[in-house]
């Protein structure tokens, strides 16, 4: 059983998969949030707004303005 093995439920990693889809976008990527949005599955821009906040703690904007660590520089 997928729980068993990975310790949450296909759809919640399904969304975890798909927030850091659109984290990678919205940190190499200058797509707007609507487009990141439509391509990595989320409703609409407010969709992936409020599924990224419940998995991260940052709106996208947020997100994109610290950018990337130093560590994902090299």
């Amino acid at each position: 059983r997928f729980v068993e093995a990975t310790g949450i439920p296909p759809m919640r990693h399904r969304c975890q998969k798909r927030v850091a889809a659109a984290g990678e976008l919205l940190l190499y990527t200058r797509l707007t949030c609507a487009q990141i949005a439509e391509r990595t599955g989320f409703r609409d821009e407010f969709h992936l707004s409020r599924r990224f906040r419940a998995e991260t703690g940052l709106a996208p904007t947020s997100y994109r303005r610290q950018g990337p660590l130093e560590s994902d520089r090299k």
